[in-house]
């Protein structure tokens, strides 16, 4: 059953200002996980110590990479990020050729908005209070360093779903649950004062749940526009189902 009351972890918006710990932080684990392959399973999460950072992951591939060397391009594609701040070393705690098992099913709350992942006010007022104290130690967050298996494609659906609402239901906000398999009775979908069973329905009416597309327009994109250019968000999850209506 979808527990409407559930809290879910919101994103800090300080993602989107560049420079700051967390920019650079999700941006790194990004970059780590393009050099294993989106088309693995892994989860890769770093921790921004101010002048190392410390990467903790695990993956299926067996292919052991070299953090100092992937560090040094990091630096070389994103010289911006560090300024007059030296990042010395990187901690390898990544492991190796390890059986994982994706999740059955993701739940995300989403926005009525440019990028559906941030709150309109969030993407409008982004300049405010830029200068604010950033904590001695930031953590990535997801869907940054997690591989489309690990929960990432169930994201971009949702996002691709929500879009696709916006022109035909007002609300704010949303809450969704999407499963990998058994649609029918898995997928969920909240939206508050609208007959959520009615709004069930007339999706999977209309929405094949098929990711194929998505994982051939990601071949096509830098993932760090994901952050860069992250107010506007990706052209293709904004792409309209036809005969997509609402009763």
């Amino acid at each position: 059953m979808f527990d409407k009351t559930s809290n879910l972890t919101k994103v800090s918006m300080n993602i989107l200002r560049e420079n700051s710990k967390e920019y650079r932080t999700n941006l790194f684990a990004d970059f780590i996980l393009t050099k294993i392959g989106l088309d693995s399973r892994t989860v890769i999460e770093i921790a921004d110590c101010e002048n190392f950072f410390v990467v903790k992951g695990i993956t299926d591939s067996k292919d052991i990479l070299d953090l100092n060397e992937i560090k040094n391009d990091f630096i070389n594609k994103f010289p911006n990020l560090f300024d007059e701040k030296k990042l010395l070393n990187t901690i390898d705690l990544i492991k190796y050729g390890e059986n994982i098992k994706p999740p059955d099913k993701m739940e995300f709350q989403l926005y009525n908005s440019e990028n559906c992942f941030f709150e309109k006010k969030d993407l409008e007022n982004l300049e405010e209070n830029h200068d604010k104290i950033e904590n001695l130690i930031i953590l990535s967050q997801f869907p940054f360093g997690y591989s489309l298996n690990m929960g990432r494609l169930f994201y971009y659906y949702g996002k691709h779903i929500t879009y696709n609402l916006e022109d035909h239901l007002l609300f704010e906000n949303l809450k969704l649950v999407i499963p990998n398999s058994d649609f029918e009775k898995k997928f969920e979908i909240y939206v508050s004062n609208y007959p959520n069973d009615s709004l069930k329905s007339n999706i999977l009416d209309c929405f094949d749940f098929n990711f194929t597309w998505i994982i051939n327009e990601l071949n096509k994109v830098d993932l760090s526009d994901e952050i860069i250019k992250a107010k506007t968000d990706h052209d293709f999850l904004k792409r309209k189902v036809e005969n997509f209506y609402l009763f």
